[in-house]
């Protein structure tokens, strides 16, 4: 009931069919299912060329778990990478660990050999899908998901993030079409300091969202954060369903409950009942094309 994702469940993209195969993936990767986690991947990176991340990801995850049933990695961060050091100067023990990552390793380096083929990871039009450096992106991310406490360093690093990588797409002031269009325009460009007053609700939403990720094992916290950053910064167009994938991966690390379910679903239910009738009952013409009716969406 994500609106993003209920909203597009009704129109041709492929943006579920994407994110039922990388959650499949998952569920078989967590079932020991690795062989098959891997082919539901590959699926996922035929329909979307950026889950290849996600494969990594589940991929990574699997080792992890692996390692933790073995006795490999345990308690906080800081612990397991040192604990991964030391069975990291053990190349005997690696061999079962590396099994479990045969799959999805199979996933990744055939992307790789497409991507030399084919001299980029774009199938269509190559000129308006360059990839760049959009730091951003990653803060945008954080602000539907959650938001607590604020704090000065954070504040001062996504200054200069906002400052020297913010990137405006043509396509994101070039199709009024889409909410993001009124966003950019009477959120970010009213006036030149206005894309800084966000920063301070940026970093309360970075901080909660981890706060939130805390029952998730340090080393697969530390590889969703990598793996989002990958996946969204070089991106330079702000679309919201590029974040999907990372909001439901950690959605599913999240705690939850019946009461806190159901205002999500409350607050989901009114969102698509919004956005869906605007959709069907305020269609709009452009003056270029005035025989036909053009539509609000996400």
């Amino acid at each position: 009931m994500l609106p993003t994702s209920f909203f597009f469940a009704h129109v041709y993209y492929t943006d579920i069919a994407s994110l039922l195969c990388v959650l499949l993936a998952q569920l078989l990767s967590v079932h020991k299912r690795h062989v098959w986690a891997g082919v539901v991947g590959g699926a996922a990176v035929w329909m979307r060329q950026t889950n290849v991340v996600w494969v990594a990801l589940v991929g990574g995850a699997a080792v992890e778990r692996w390692m933790r049933e073995n006795g490999v990695v345990s308690g906080g961060l800081v612990q397991s990478v040192g604990q991964l050091v030391q069975w990291m100067k053990s190349p005997r023990r690696w061999r079962e660990a590396v099994w479990v990552a045969v799959p999805y390793a199979f996933v990744v380096m055939a992307f790789g050999v497409f991507v030399r083929v084919n001299g980029g990871i774009v199938l269509g039009d190559k000129s308006n899908h360059q990839a760049g450096v959009h730091v951003p992106q990653m803060f945008y991310f954080y602000a539907p998901v959650l938001s607590t406490a604020v704090g000065l360093a954070l504040t001062l690093v996504m200054a200069v993030g906002v400052n020297r990588f913010t990137v405006e797409h043509p396509f994101l002031l070039g199709d009024n079409r889409h909410y993001t269009f009124y966003i950019w325009k009477n959120l970010f460009r009213s006036c030149w300091w206005a894309r800084y007053l966000y920063i301070p609700g940026y970093v309360s939403c970075m901080l909660g969202v981890h706060a939130a990720l805390w029952r998730a094992p340090a080393l697969w916290h530390i590889m969703w954060l990598v793996c989002t950053a990958a996946v969204l910064v070089p991106s330079p167009l702000l679309e919201l369903r590029y974040f999907t994938v990372p909001f439901f991966l950690a959605r599913l690390h999240m705690p939850t409950s019946l009461p806190r379910l159901s205002i999500e679903l409350a607050m989901y239910i009114v969102v698509n009942a919004v956005t869906i009738y605007v959709f069907l009952y305020h269609p709009f013409v452009w003056s270029s094309e005035p025989n036909q009716l053009q539509r609000f969406m996400w």
